[in-house]
């Protein structure tokens, strides 16, 4: 039986929060008996228990089968740990290991798991109906056990005719979910007492029946009896010991092993999220599940090892290895057996179906996978999701077609066990990143246990069958990724999230701002918009300045805070969230409030960024022009933060950098804007702080993403007339070799009268000057901006009438840098 058994018992609701849960009517009223102990119990008592605890004896021997036990139950109980973690932390709703996983690793890992661990119960309702099959065909086939008498045909078996069996029991589970599934909810109890009767039976039959010869079922040994020799030493030495061979039900089988047998016996340990499933309708769950759970385990572990010394101590390996269903015909009522086999296996296989079917729908309800699973919302007037019992139902119709029980137990034992990695993988995750909502009450759980349990269950994936591991991990991976892009917007969060922030913080805190270098130097660019919507091209340029650094895109909403209109503020917020994310650029949105632009401004120059990833640079856009720009300015340097102003940006054709054209970048790293200081050496460049930061930023430019296949840098160097060319292109170009940038060298020479122009016509010559050495292909031009507040703002914003600074030259980066930001 699955670990979804209860499902079937909650009404799947979508609760005002967008989470799956029981609904407004749900009442609690199950205790730990009813409520945990029962559905666990019946989830672990499966087909294994009636039809593979002597094949388990038979292959592995007693002392190799208890091992395989507790391996089974030890793993099993690290993961209780964390289920019990989970469910003592809030209610689990409906959809069982999907709610858990969904809401503590996040939509992406949650739908994964969730499709994956409805593929397991899928595969499971298959190996349930296969063991009533199987059952079927033993005892009623040819030579069958429960015929009238020797002389009896039976039914007539062969590999389709099989299949034939299975499609009409498994029409019959999907005919009763689809329309009965209340009977099954309220004869819960019933089976169980059933159940538990017919282990009883079996028990007592070890001590009333004394030797007898039982038929012999392995089609290889055709009207052959093996003897049953009741207690005995001989028996249980003989059993002590492993005897592998071939398994009869599977055509060509080959030999078995350790890990196959003991990927058979772990289907009769699963079952242990069945009590989590029913927390909401626990009257105490944080008691209940812990409680419950763990005493389900040990009931149904010490219920194993009674039989596995039972069935050591009075069946030979001939008996054990030859006839599955051997547990019937020593017993002294046998179609009791029979009996508890087949209800056990078909209440299984029925909650299996109903279970899968109900965590289908959750997924479909929180809109996982897009337009895939829309159709899986669909329910009846009494909330029963028949689409999805329907989908299901063709599914496992198609898994029949595999056609034996041990064949698909490892599959379905791969399933389960990743399902229970991701439990124990979200605890661990939790746990680490000391998530302040993560407060289990249950008290012996630990990152150490969640640890041990991702470790145990991931080994024992791989030790089962390594290639339908990988597999499944593959799957898994590609429905995250799928899930990634089609997962809606959800309120719960994701694990990432609170992993991210917790080492964010970890290694921001290692950030010392005071221990900086200029080795380590990075730009942390604000950038200070007026309006998103019209600074694309802007807001472009700039991510690819800031290469692999810090972008805050500031706003200032003038105003006060107490007559602040809250909402409208936060949906704009989030309108430049929603827009960053489409642009498909890496930045920090900040806005604040304030009556004044200026101290706006300040506030964000203070506080964006975070420990040593403050922002260092100031960067505005020129052509719409800002309140205040003098004064930001001024207060950027007063902070010592460098300044970056942009000019004709948005001219730019974004297109030119498409790897088939090659852009120039232009930096003339003298100070054009000063007439003493126009003319460059290597010792003025190396000591002018603003030149060095102007070369820099050309560099990432010329780095970035969207520049590097297409950029070439050129540096223009300002020189007098009368000056050594050769003298001076060597000592700039071994300069910038050991500043290791690669650039066309080119010396730009100047007359000594113009240096002497004054005001205007100084700025229409420098002008000309850069317009003269532009070129078709230069995609942006760097210069710098005068090292005084009052010379910049003459230069960017001239008096009306008066010739403007760097007209028609195209985009323009002026800077003021005003620290050595390369390094030697």
């Amino acid at each position: 039986m699955s670990d979804s058994d209860t499902e079937l018992l909650i009404d799947h609701d979508l609760n005002i929060n967008g989470s799956l849960g029981a609904g407004p009517s749900t009442q609690r009223t199950l205790n730990t008996f009813f409520g945990v102990i029962v559905p666990c119990c019946l989830s672990m008592f499966s087909v294994v228990l009636f039809l593979r605890m002597g094949f388990i004896i038979g292959q592995a021997g007693l002392i190799q089968a208890l091992i395989m036990l507790v391996i089974a139950f030890l793993i099993i109980a690290l993961t209780v740990t964390s289920v019990c973690a989970i469910s003592t932390n809030g209610a689990v709703e409906a959809g069982g290991a999907y709610f858990m996983i969904s809401r503590a690793l996040g939509p992406e890992m949650g739908a994964s798991i969730g499709l994956m661990f409805y593929l397991a119960n899928a595969a499971a309702v298959a190996m349930y109906i296969f063991g009533m099959c199987e059952t079927i065909i033993d005892d009623f086939g040819p030579g069958g056990q429960l015929l009238p008498n020797e002389n009896s045909t039976g039914i007539p078996t062969s590999q389709w005719i099989e299949y034939g069996y299975g499609t009409a029991l498994l029409f019959l589970v999907a005919v009763i979910c689809l329309v009965g599934a209340d009977i099954y909810a309220k004869a819960v109890f019933g089976i169980f007492i059933v159940v538990g009767s017919v282990i009883i039976c079996v028990i007592v039959s070890f001590f009333v029946e004394k030797d007898m010869q039982v038929p012999v079922v392995n089609p290889d040994w055709p009207n052959r009896t093996e003897l049953y020799t009741g207690f005995s030493s001989v028996t249980f030495h003989s059993n002590l010991y492993s005897n592998y061979t071939y398994d009869y039900t599977i055509p060509n089988s080959p030999i078995m092993g350790f890990i196959d047998v003991f990927a058979i016996l772990f289907n009769g340990c699963t079952g242990i999220m069945a009590g989590a499933n029913m927390s909401g309708e626990l009257k105490n769950p944080s008691k209940s599940i812990p409680l419950g759970t763990i005493a389900a385990c040990s009931i149904v572990c010490f219920t194993y090892i009674l039989l596995m010394m039972f069935i050591a101590a009075t069946c030979p390996k001939a008996l054990l290895n030859n006839n599955y269903t051997f547990l019937q015909a020593i017993n002294f009522w046998p179609p009791i057996v029979f009996i508890g086999i087949f209800l056990s296996s078909f209440s299984a296989a029925l909650s299996s179906l109903i279970g899968a079917s109900r965590v289908l729908h959750a997924m479909a309800n929180d809109g996982m996978f897009g337009p895939a699973l829309r159709l899986m919302k669909k329910t009846n007037s009494k909330g029963n999701p028949y689409v999805a019992v329907i989908v299901t139902w063709g599914i496992i119709q198609v898994v029949l077609l595999i056609g034996k029980l041990n064949a698909i137990a490892p599959l379905v034992t791969i399933f389960f066990l990743l399902a229970y990695t991701a439990c124990d993988l979200a605890c661990l995750g939790l746990d680490w990143a000391s998530a302040p909502n993560f407060r289990p009450t249950f008290k012996y759980f630990s990152w150490h246990t969640a640890l041990l349990g991702v470790i145990s269950t991931m080994a024992v994936m791989f030790l089962v069958n390594y290639i339908w591991a990988l597999a499944a991990m593959a799957i898994m991976i590609i429905l995250s990724a799928i899930s990634h892009y089609t997962a809606p917007q959800v309120a719960w969060g994701s694990i990432s999230q609170a992993l991210i922030f917790h080492q964010v913080r970890k290694y921001a805190l290692k950030m010392n701002v005071q221990d900086a270098s200029v080795d380590s130097w990075r730009p942390g660019i604000l950038f200070l918009v007026k309006d998103i919507t019209t600074s694309v091209e802007g807001l472009l340029f700039v991510n690819d300045l800031k290469k692999s650094g810090l972008l805050v895109l500031g706003h200032v909403n003038l105003g006060n805070i107490d007559q602040e209109d809250m909402d409208s503020s936060k949906r704009k917020l989030n309108a430049w969230y929603d827009f960053v994310k489409r642009n498909n650029v890496k930045a920090f949105v900040e806005h604040t409030t304030c009556p004044d632009l200026r101290l706006g401004a300040e506030q964000l120059l203070r506080l964006s960024g975070l420990g040593g990833m403050k922002a260092n640079t100031l960067v505005m856009n020129i052509d719409s022009p800002i309140e205040s720009t003098k004064d930001i300015i001024t207060d950027a340097v007063r902070l010592d933060r460098n300044v970056v102003l942009m000019k004709n940006v948005t001219s730019f054709n974004r297109n030119l950098l498409d790897g088939r054209n090659q852009n120039f970048i232009d930096i003339w790293p003298t100070s054009l804007t000063s007439p003493g200081f126009i003319i460059g050496t290597v010792d003025s460049i190396k000591s002018d702080a603003n030149a060095q930061f102007l070369l820099q930023l050309g560099c990432l430019l010329s780095r970035s993403h969207s520049w590097k296949s297409t950029a070439q840098l050129r540096i223009f160097i300002p020189v007098a007339t009368g000056t050594d060319f050769q003298a001076s292109q060597k000592s700039f170009k071994a300069y910038f070799m050991e500043l290791r940038i690669n650039a066309v060298l080119v010396l730009v020479t100047v007359e000594y009268d113009q240096l002497e122009l004054m005001d205007e016509d100084y700025v229409l010559w420098v002008n000309s000057l850069i317009l003269s050495k532009k070129s078709g292909q230069t995609g942006v031009t760097f210069v710098q901006l005068p090292s005084t507040v009052d010379t910049c703002m003459a230069f960017i914003s001239p008096e009306k009438g008066s010739a403007s600074y760097l007209t028609d030259i195209g985009p323009v980066v002026m800077t003021w840098g005003l620290k050595n930001v390369i390094s030697v």
